[in-house]
């Protein structure tokens, strides 16, 4: 056995960590694995990550008043931070394309949010951000404001987000985030490109949020507007809704992008789309001596391209039985493409269809979760299939006693997943049955599979507000 391209890694995160990873490539397959070694430091007013690999760290600090002066919380932190909220949504305004059937996948009003790197992380450049508040009990209006600024990358954003409560069931909440961005050089045009060339640059882009939670029913509009290379604006726009009735919650979004090519805040461009997602859920209760759950759900996704004639449509379906002990949930998810090159007779063009069974159990100390799922995509001419199968088995044990200040955690998986691809010359080959030749190439034909097997174990030990973990992860491609 012959070791290949050896990489060892030292790496901590307020978990500090060092980690080891190894490629061994024999000529049947390859196996791969990592160990990793950390502590996570947490104090009442404090928390600190660092990590090292190679010539490579990361490091993240974070300051905060805690318990103390709580009508005005603040958070100000340091270091290769990763952004979130409402930078996210300004990012990317479209709907998810998700496979759950039981998540609605309506966008909550937040403002800007940070979180410190993780152990595996160092693209992230350095960056600050604070956060600053007000919030008092029996008071019915809270707000934020937030900034985030990243010096290497050329971001700065702002943000002001408001919640106030008219009654216990009526809450309306807005933001407001507005930043400067970098986007790069548009090299890909040419003469016979529509888009016009322009050098790279930096670009205002903000978002406007507000939403309404009046008893159960939920509504919630937003606006992205984003600047062009050539000083102009863009407009993008999504509302979700959700509305509780009975058994029953109906949710519905709506996306739509006027804009041939709009430019994000991520330097990331969408075509002119509309996209409506829709769906409802049923949940009800079984007269029992325990607590049992049945609930059910489905929903549609649909991406209607303003400019082109192929429509991705995609439909999920699934039943879920929950129990004080288990979770047992069976999804399944529908792919296909509407086209519509010929107006009066449109075509649906199937692209894949996949299943998935899991099953979660919620022990006193152990939690196992096991996992299958299998996805078919077909070929060119329908006549086979690409079939994948994957299996996950995982669980948690931990034993956290008051009696003890140590408490360990320790946390497993194994996985397999088998690919057997389509065989794109099936058909050919079928159909030419009149000489020998073609016969023997026929029967001697072997279609291409591969299979990979993943397993790992984390253990953790806390002790107080220090705690240690070991981590070790292996993979085998066959």
């Amino acid at each position: 056995m012959e070791a290949k391209n050896p990489c060892f890694v030292h790496s901590a995160n307020a978990e500090e960590s060092s980690e080891v990873l190894k490629t061994v490539e024999t000529e049947e397959n390859l196996l791969s694995y990592t160990f990793t070694f950390g502590t996570k430091i947490y104090a009442p007013f404090f928390q600190a990550k660092m990590a090292f690999q190679d010539d490579k760290m990361n490091f993240g600090f974070s300051g905060f008043n805690g318990s103390l002066y709580t009508m005005f919380p603040y958070k100000v932190m340091c270091g290769m931070l990763s952004p979130g909220g409402s930078l996210s949504k300004l990012n990317n305004l479209q709907l998810s394309g998700g496979t759950s059937p039981f998540s609605s996948g309506t966008a909550e009003v937040s403002g800007l949010n940070a979180s410190l790197p993780g152990i595996t992380n160092f693209s992230r450049p350095v960056s600050i951000f604070a956060q600053t508040g007000f919030q008092k009990k029996n008071v019915p209006f809270s707000g934020q404001l937030s900034c985030f600024y990243s010096p290497e990358e050329q971001i700065t954003a702002l943000s002001s987000y408001v919640c106030y409560t008219i009654k216990k069931d009526f809450v309306i909440k807005g933001s407001a985030t507005v930043g400067q961005f970098p986007y790069s050089e548009n090299s890909s045009s040419s003469w016979t490109v529509k888009e016009p060339y322009y050098y790279e640059g930096t670009h205002l882009c903000s978002l406007f949020q507000l939403s309404l939670a009046l008893h159960k029913l939920f509504w919630s509009f937003s606006t992205g507007l984003y600047e062009t290379p050539f000083g102009t604006l863009e407009q993008a726009l999504r509302t979700d809704l959700k509305l509780p009735a009975g058994h029953f919650t109906f949710y519905a979004s709506g996306f739509y992008n006027p804009n041939n090519s709009l430019l994000t805040s991520a330097d990331k461009k969408i075509k002119d789309c509309f996209q409506i997602k829709t769906g409802l859920k049923y949940k009800c209760a079984a007269a029992l001596k325990q607590p049992v759950f049945f609930s059910s759900g489905a929903n549609v996704l649909i991406n209607a391209d303003t400019s082109g004639t192929e429509h991705p449509v995609k439909i999920n379906a699934g039943l879920q039985l929950l129990t004080s002990l288990t979770t047992v949930s069976l999804s399944s998810s529908l792919h296909y493409v509407l086209d519509t090159t010929i107006p009066d007779t449109p075509a649906f063009n199937f692209k894949d269809v996949s299943f998935q069974l899991k099953n979660n159990w919620n022990l006193k100390k152990l939690s196992p979760c096991l996992s299958f799922s299998t996805t078919l995509t077909p070929n060119a001419d329908f006549s086979d299939f690409t079939k994948k199968f994957s299996f996950r088995l995982s669980t948690t044990i931990t034993k956290n006693s008051k009696k003890t200040v140590l408490v360990p955690k320790v946390s497993a998986y194994t996985g397999f997943s088998h690919t057997i691809k389509a065989n794109p010359v099936r058909a050919s080959i079928l159909s030419s049955q009149t000489s020998s030749e073609s016969q023997t190439s026929s029967s001697s034909l072997s279609i291409p599979s591969s299979s990979k097997i993943t397993a790992g174990c984390t253990t953790s030990l806390t002790i107080k507000s220090f705690t240690c973990t070991f981590r070790f992860s292996a993979d085998v491609d066959i």
